[in-house]
């Protein structure tokens, strides 16, 4: 199945679709086993109620698909079907993951934080949020302390108006799955921009009536493309990637060819970040790909929704040029002011981790590639440097070239991002066959990565842990 195929892809589509749904199935489903041994036997009746009907989506899921696709080419009528069967099992699935908030909640895991501290430096001690889970299937910011004072105002006697205590929320089923955790710098991006009002300066620049109903409108447009350049800016494209997981796991639920009163389209904030990082990158396009494959959703949700993709395209073009290209430049200038902690990360290097994910290693250090290294040795043998200090300053110099560092976090997860969409991609060429067998697969491989890239992340937070000791000690 070739994804170049413009006639492919509603399939590709509905096909993501079913993947990313089996993924979060199967994260709930270990959480609930994880749960269902270490809380008491009347938690262990909830975890059982809760499960067996994340048991039946698949079930449910796998001889649809195989339905589907029983022919060469899915026909329009068997792809209706297949999209009312997963508006009903993401809706079954949102309900299930909601409703284990009856379940003792653990808290986030402990690389979770280390990853946004790496990534976001002073700006996470400044802040010090709060990350917790919570069993809305989304990711949440919010200041904790202006709840507490909507439901209490008489706080504010007691409390001053200066102190926030900043929460980030994650979906409890993606606690364990490392790849998920970059949808948290977005939420990250919000408490940043909250406190440094980007998005409010930025849109007076434009709209002077702060009361009006265009600033309203702007303001939440503007958050929200905000958060999403820092959180690009901090840990690159892997916080687009995570938002696209799950945004892919509930499309047959919700449209998404327009804005709302609250959300710029996620086609214009792909536009966006795809930019901005292109620009950070020296013109790599880490997101290419996914750009094709999320046009490909836009016009079908578009179409589904009765619309024109092409009239839709020019009004929305039309709307981005004159409105949002001009806003997202006010707010790239005063988020390159934040100096948010820089990265970088190079095709070389990410070959590399990729190719280490492929054979089942984990990606925590990188050393100089091989080939440069047999260089180095060749270069100083020949040098024939006569015995003495040039000699040892030159041997030394050689021996740090061996030396590994830290893999960084944005690298480390974009690394598990396309090695999830390589997984998800062979799990689409096999559904045609065995559906039910390229259900099984997928979980077992997905549940590995997720693995494999918690452990990696663990041994980079020492490896950065014992550099940063070394230099403090000179």
């Amino acid at each position: 199945m070739k994804a170049g195929r413009r006639d492919s892809g509603p399939s590709l589509l509905l096909l993501r679709s079913s993947a990313e749904l089996v993924d979060r199935i199967s994260r709930l489903k270990r959480h609930l086993d994880a749960s269902g041994t270490a809380t008491t036997e009347e938690h262990a009746q909830i975890v059982k109620t809760i499960r067996t009907p994340l048991d039946q989506i698949l079930q449910l899921l796998a001889p649809t698909l195989a339905r589907t696709f029983a022919r060469k080419n899915a026909d329009k009528q068997r792809l209706d079907v297949l999209h009312n069967h997963l508006a009903r099992l993401s809706r079954w699935f949102t309900t299930i993951h909601e409703l284990s908030v009856y379940l003792p909640t653990p808290p986030v895991a402990r690389e979770t934080m280390a990853v946004l501290h790496g990534a976001f430096g002073d700006h996470y001690k400044e802040q010090s949020p709060s990350p917790l889970v919570g069993t809305i299937f989304n990711a949440f910011e919010f200041d904790f302390l202006q709840v507490v004072e909507q439901r209490l105002p008489d706080l504010r006697n007691i409390v001053t108006s200066a102190e926030r205590n900043v929460v980030l929320q994650l979906a409890v089923c993606d606690r364990e799955s490392p790849a998920a955790w970059a949808v948290l710098a977005h939420e990250m991006g919000h408490a940043i921009d909250d406190h440094a009002t980007v998005s409010q300066q930025a849109v007076s620049v434009f709209v002077k009536d702060q009361t009006s109903p265009a600033f309203e409108l702007l303001l939440n447009w503007c958050q929200e493309m905000c958060a999403d350049i820092i959180a690009a800016e901090a840990l690159g494209p892997a916080s687009l990637l995570a938002l696209l997981s799950i945004e892919y796991c509930i499309l047959p639920c919700y449209p998404i060819h327009g804005p709302t009163t609250t959300h710029p389209p996620t086609r214009w904030r792909f536009r966006i970040v795809a930019d901005h990082l292109k620009v950070k990158y020296a013109a790599q396009d880490y997101l290419r790909d996914e750009a094709a494959l999320y046009e490909d959703a836009w016009r079908y949700s578009a179409t589904r929704a009765g619309l024109n993709p092409s009239t839709a395209a020019s009004r929305d073009a039309a709307l981005f040029r004159d409105v949002i290209s001009p806003l997202t430049a006010e707010v790239r200038g005063r988020i390159k002011a934040l100096s948010l902690p820089p990265h970088t990360i190079t095709q070389g290097s990410l070959r590399r981790c990729m190719l280490r994910l492929e054979r089942g290693f984990p990606i925590s250090a990188q050393g100089a590639d091989r080939g440069q290294l047999r260089g180095a040795v060749r270069d100083y043998r020949r040098a024939r440097i006569p015995i003495g200090k040039a000699r040892v300053r030159a041997f030394r110099r050689l021996k740090e070239r061996f030396l590994e560092r830290p893999v960084s976090f944005p690298q480390i997860l974009l690394s598990a991002h396309k090695r999830r969409l390589a997984l998800i991609s062979e799990f689409s060429a096999n559904c045609r066959s065995d559906p039910s067998a390229a259900i099984d697969t997928l979980e077992k491989r997905l549940a590995h990565l997720d693995e494999l890239i918690l452990g990696s992340i663990r041994m980079s937070s020492v490896h950065h842990r014992v550099g940063e000791e070394r230099s403090a000690d000179g």
